[in-house]
């Protein structure tokens, strides 16, 4: 229900032939799907879009995703776990930087773009000045040495 990406592997079930337990077997490398700030046209926000695109509606959205499983969430929990990482999560505060430069619709083209993340160790702790940067650009001719790059709305992660 928080999660700002998806998994991304390529699994190999063939181990799962005949009896015995479920195994999730992976063949290459695990990544993470990361989509665009906002979703696709008629589609409901997921994952990183959560924390930016539609937040009026956050608690609902989030509980969208759980409604199909007959799973009985309590909203007040939802809602106190959302107000923890907004004080908390470097992250979400970074993101919901972008929301607010969303919602004011002052500038039509800005990308978020997340560097040193790539080499960066799991147990590092992030810290908000070196995540990343809401960067305004002059358009798709403009190169960039960075690791990510988040666009306001697009396709496939």
């Amino acid at each position: 229900m928080f999660a700002m990406t998806s998994l991304g592997a390529e699994v190999d079930d063939s181990i799962n032939r005949g009896r015995g337990p479920y195994v999730f077997k992976v063949s290459g490398q695990i990544y993470h799907w990361i989509g665009s700030m906002c979703p696709e046209l008629n589609k409901k926000p997921k994952f990183l879009q959560l924390y930016i695109y539609d937040t009026r509606n956050e608690v609902d959205n989030r509980l969208h995703h759980f409604t199909k499983t007959g799973t009985r969430l309590r909203r007040d929990i939802v809602e106190n776990l959302i107000q923890v990482l907004d004080r908390h999560n470097e992250l979400v505060k970074f993101f919901r930087t972008a929301r607010d430069k969303l919602e004011d619709g002052d500038i039509l083209d800005f990308k978020i773009k997340l560097f040193g993340v790539a080499g960066s160790k799991q147990y590092d702790l992030p810290a908000g000045d070196s995540i990343g940067a809401i960067v305004f650009e002059g358009g798709p001719d403009v190169e960039t040495n960075y690791d990510v790059i988040i666009e306001p709305r697009d396709g496939r992660p």
